[in-house]
């Protein structure tokens, strides 16, 4: 039976807020190193400025060691995004999942990737991906992911 690699992405969401990958491949960072971090290399970081989820409400931030991906928490409001992945995939799934924000087709949907779970998946520039997790209703995760400013050429 293979084993999980550390650096590999979360195979099942069971808990927000928590670091979801190993400590040896993982660290803790602010959200000005988590924004230099990826200046750095060219990637800017879309991120929201609703009540629900801004810059001055973010809590914790893990940035994946190996990957390059990123997870960042909002406490107050239980949802998490996690940066990272390669744009989302339009196929396979029902069509009623496919909503436009700010005109950028996303998948909206409840309880695909992790039960009990609503989920935002939003494609970002340079074939990137940002997905918004919450416990709470899927409209939140909406309001929040159109306050992020992405421009996505597909």
């Amino acid at each position: 039976m293979p084993t999980a690699q550390p650096h590999a992405p979360r195979p099942g969401i069971t808990t927000l807020g928590v670091n979801p990958w190993a400590d040896s491949c993982s660290k803790l960072v602010t959200l000005e190193q988590f924004i230099a971090d990826k200046a750095r290399i060219g990637y800017e970081v879309p991120f929201p400025a609703s009540p629900l989820a801004n810059a001055e409400n973010v809590g914790s931030i893990w940035e994946n060691t190996f990957t390059g991906g990123a997870v960042a928490y909002f406490p107050s409001s239980g949802i998490e995004l996690l940066y990272g992945g390669t744009g989302v995939d339009y196929t396979g799934g029902p069509e009623s999942e496919i909503q436009m924000i700010n005109g950028v087709r996303a998948i909206v949907r409840v309880g695909r990737s992790a039960p009990n779970f609503a989920e935002v998946l939003l494609p970002i520039p340079e074939g990137h991906l940002v997905t918004l997790l919450s416990y709470g209703p899927i409209s939140d995760l909406v309001s929040v992911a159109e306050t992020m400013s992405v421009n996505v050429q597909e």
